[in-house]
């Protein structure tokens, strides 16, 4: 069949047809039913993408207190939409009958958090929207008696408290796995532990000082679903500073929507900040093969180390080009403390794996 290009004399472009979807093979399974129609109503995921590969921007706000407000606002759950369908539910608010049949892991190591970080993390995982079940799998890694109390408690309070109320979807939609390591392991022991300890194939990485939109977790299932071969995605995030009791939105991140091995090594590993680490997203079962996080690391930047071992391995990461996450920058952070030291270790390492090729 011939196509012929259209002239919109208004706007003086070429404009060509848009190709018809192809057509998706009937379902034949209940949980392929139940995919299929995520599917069919989030459309657009895949089309965020945007830049070259290998380059992260990072864009700068004129007024951070009011585009966390801005931000915050439009975060809040859709429940009085024109059409029905539209209307949004958070992932526990289904029936209790209505057992999910896609089920995802989050992953969250935490050692002496602050109680308003805590408060906050955990409020954004409930706020979630989107059909699926959540395993929550928290890993206390050794925190002092009293930050370890401030933690139980407000995971008691969130979490555990409305497993009593018979109504609530949390029986069916949700499951906490927390595990209190004796002293502290480090970073690298505690994910390499908590990947171990995930039971479902897809696994999200979350830190417990951030605040995730309403959608990360949904956006991401989409995204996997889609992208059969992505083995790890991540996405852009807003990163999020609090001065004097008030939040600030300082800059956003824009990352490439793919970086594969080939191009980190024509660029001669210059791209230290591929993803961030909190947006992960990943199949269990790859990051596994990859030989999980590298609980024997020396230097603390685990998560890039492991994204060099999957380009190597699978050649290529991707990023979901819109925010999904508040990154909290604080001064107990790891790569606060660790500074130019840290950012000096990850130029010497990268240069050891581009030297060994």
């Amino acid at each position: 069949m011939n196509r012929t290009i259209q002239r919109n004399h208004s706007q003086n472009v070429l404009q060509r047809p848009v190709p018809p979807p192809r057509p998706q093979p009937p379902p034949q399974t209940k949980r392929e039913e139940y995919i299929h129609n995520i599917l069919k109503k989030h459309t657009n995921v895949k089309d965020y993408h945007s830049h070259l590969c290998g380059h992260e921007l990072t864009i700068m706000y004129k007024n951070p207190e009011e585009k966390y407000n801005e931000i915050m606002a439009k975060n809040r759950k859709i429940e009085n939409a024109e059409n029905a369908e539209n209307a949004e539910k958070y992932f526990w608010e289904y029936d209790s009958n209505d057992t999910p049949l896609l089920w995802v892991s989050m992953l969250i190591p935490s050692y002496n958090t602050k109680k308003e970080f805590l408060i906050e993390c955990i409020e954004s995982i409930k706020s979630q929207v989107g059909h699926f079940g959540l395993e929550l799998v928290w890993i206390n890694d050794g925190s002092t008696p009293e930050n370890t109390k401030i933690l139980e408690d407000i995971l008691n309070e969130k979490f555990k408290n409305p497993l009593e109320d018979s109504d609530s979807g949390y029986i069916n939609h949700f499951k906490l796995v927390y595990h209190n390591n004796i002293e502290n392991k480090g970073i690298r022991y505690t994910l390499n532990k908590g990947v171990l300890m995930c039971t479902h194939e897809l696994v999200l990485r979350f830190d417990s000082d951030d605040v995730m939109l309403k959608d990360r977790i949904i956006t991401q299932i989409i995204y996997m679903l889609q992208n059969h071969d992505c083995v790890l995605c991540g996405a852009d995030v807003y990163n999020l500073k609090s001065n004097d009791n008030k939040n600030q939105v300082i800059t956003y991140t824009n990352f490439s929507p793919v970086l594969t091995w080939d191009e980190f090594v024509k660029n001669e590993g210059k791209v230290r900040y591929i993803l961030s680490h909190p947006t992960f997203c990943f199949r269990k079962s790859k990051i596994l093969e990859a030989g999980n996080y590298n609980k024997d690391f020396e230097y603390n930047f685990e998560d890039f180390e492991l994204l060099i071992r999957i380009l190597k391995k699978y050649n290529k990461v991707h990023s979901i080009g819109k925010p999904l996450i508040l990154y909290r920058s604080h001064e107990m952070q790891i790569t606060k403390i660790g500074g130019e030291r840290l950012y000096n270790d990850c130029i010497i390492y990268t240069n050891k794996i581009l030297s060994s090729l």
